[in-house]
């Protein structure tokens, strides 16, 4: 079983067709596979040059922005996948893709690549295995955007991860 975990954990980060990711995907989550991956939340080189190249005043804005803009994901995913809107569906993991793959989320991204195509053919027992799995992956990669947001030692309004429209108030 071991085997074929690693065998799964290398083709998921292969270039493959939409099909493929789903299927990968979904024997990931079935095998649990992700959960016994190192780093499977963040590949931490992608994050940390994301957050060098805005500067230091500039990542503090943007973490709050991302970890905005993946609970706004994450909640209309849930609502979706519950009530089996794949337009939603379709809609919010084109989000979430570039959202992942911008800060080297790379499970999330598989998974949104998955969930995507699963909408696209309708798999809706599918959608519901893998769209629960994204779920959790997201809410472990807000946890650690606001941890980093967190430990951000530059005084400024988004110190304590609050978001740019509760500072306004």
């Amino acid at each position: 079983m071991e085997t074929l975990r690693q065998k799964l954990r290398e083709l998921s980060f292969m270039e493959m067709t939409p099909a493929a990711q789903a299927i990968v995907a979904e024997l990931l989550a079935l095998t649990g596979a992700q959960d016994s991956m190192p780093d499977a939340v963040i590949h931490h080189p992608t994050f940390d040059g994301l957050l060098k190249l805005a500067g230091p005043n500039a990542a503090r804005e943007l973490l709050a922005q991302l970890g905005s803009d993946l609970a706004m994901v994450e909640d209309a995913l849930s609502d979706a996948l519950t009530t089996q809107d794949t337009t939603v569906i379709r809609h919010q993991t084109h989000v979430l893709i570039a959202l992942a793959g911008s800060v080297g989320a790379e499970s999330l991204l598989q998974l949104a690549k998955a969930l995507n195509q699963m909408a696209h053919l309708a798999h809706h027992k599918d959608m519901s295995v893998v769209g629960h799995r994204l779920l959790r992956s997201t809410t472990q990669v807000r946890a650690f955007v606001a941890e980093r947001l967190a430990g951000l030692d530059a005084p400024g309004p988004f110190a304590s991860g609050t978001t740019k429209a509760a500072a306004r108030t």
